[in-house]
């Protein structure tokens, strides 16, 4: 995979399967399309998950994503053979991995992400999560590591034009109030 290389989810039905239901995607998976090719996207999953989103590129050249399905979570996608593992970790007592998202990478080592109501850090080395903030009775989304200020910046679904601003310690928290 180039640096002029698009990843991208796509469903392969849309309907409902309920008679009073609304007509939804269904059946997600990621593919993969080259910028300066012309060939089509070529599909690189055989997930057809509910829902696929947050795809991020990591610096070793896997995908790192979230999905919803049977067995929901957050995992990688091997980009050489495809292969798909999910992210778990040893001290995972209530099956939190079931509810990580919004997954980002602040190195190779570690994950940022959601689970159940808390801001978690993920060390993959060691397989262990570590939260950074604890349930406030909403759900963070939007999360974003920038490496330069080695700062996350989140918003929460209770909040509106507000974003939250902490280090990976969970020290430093500050909103920033948007102009809506």
């Amino acid at each position: 995979m180039t640096n002029d290389s698009i990843f991208f989810t796509k469903a392969q039905e849309y309907r409902s399967y309920s008679p009073i239901g609304v007509e939804q995607p269904h059946k997600f998976d990621i593919y993969f399309k080259g910028m300066s090719t012309s060939f089509s996207p070529k599909k690189i999953s055989n997930l057809s998950a509910y829902s696929i989103q947050d795809i991020n590129l990591s610096s070793n050249g896997n995908l790192l994503f979230s999905m919803t399905d049977d067995d929901s979570g957050s995992f990688f996608l091997n980009t050489r053979n495809f292969s798909v593992s999910k992210i778990t970790t040893t001290n995972d007592t209530l099956r939190n991995c079931m509810l990580y998202s919004n997954p980002i990478m602040v190195n190779n080592g570690l994950i940022l992400c959601s689970s159940s109501y808390q801001l978690v850090v993920i060390d993959l080395k060691a397989r262990k999560e570590k939260t950074i903030l604890p349930s406030s009775g909403s759900h963070f989304k939007c999360i974003r590591y920038n490496k330069k200020t080695d700062l996350i910046y989140f918003t929460k679904t209770t909040d509106r034009g507000v974003i939250h601003v902490v280090d990976v310690n969970g020290n430093e928290l500050r909103t920033i109030h948007l102009k809506l």
